[in-house]
């Protein structure tokens, strides 16, 4: 048996355990878990964690499943769609929170109920869940923040807005150039 064929049939078992398990898992964690059946290591920087112990041996877990985006952004790939509010989604097995900054609105869903997630809940109905997920919520993005590195920002800020005629090689950024040594370490960083 191929290595190839070996990781295909441990991602299909990984599938399939998840569904079994009804369990969501973070996009957070998928590359690391997929690393992990590859029996390769995630480096430092991965925020997230394998999950491949607990789904391969069907171990459930009571973590919850964060995602995150710009709100109301069609195309990821135009630059455009990029820029904008943010939108958080907090998931448990049965319950799941949405939280879009741009209309700072919230919406708590009972997915046994309502699975395709058309009706939210009463603004009063399930308080415990409600504060539980928006505790995560806020966990969530208070780590992410203490996480950022500004320079890693910065860059990737400045290659979507596509800043003028950005020439690293003698430290030009447009027309003007960059002198402050400041300035300079940004320029070298990018």
């Amino acid at each position: 048996m191929s290595v190839g064929s070996a990781n295909a049939g441990a991602t299909a078992k990984l599938v399939k355990n998840i569904l079994a398990l009804k369990k969501s898992i973070s996009l957070l964690h998928l590359a690391p878990t997929l690393l992990a059946i590859a029996r390769v290591e995630s480096p430092s920087s991965f925020r997230g964690r394998s999950h491949w112990d607990q789904v391969h041996e069907r171990i459930e877990s009571c973590e919850v499943a964060i995602s995150e985006s710009v709100a109301n952004c069609t195309n990821p790939f135009q630059t455009q769609n990029r820029f904008g509010s943010r939108a958080l989604a907090v998931r448990e097995s049965r319950f799941k929170l949405t939280l879009d900054f741009s209309t700072a609105s919230e919406g708590l869903y009972d997915l046994d109920a309502d699975p395709g997630e058309q009706k939210p809940l009463l603004e009063g109905a399930e308080k415990p869940v409600r504060r539980r997920l928006l505790e995560r919520a806020r966990e969530h993005l208070r780590q992410s923040t203490a996480d950022r590195d500004p320079l890693t920002r910065a860059r990737s800020q400045l290659r979507d807005l596509r800043v003028g005629d950005l020439h690293l090689g003698d430290r030009r950024l447009g027309n003007h150039r960059l002198t402050d040594p400041g300035s300079a370490d940004l320029a070298r960083a990018i």
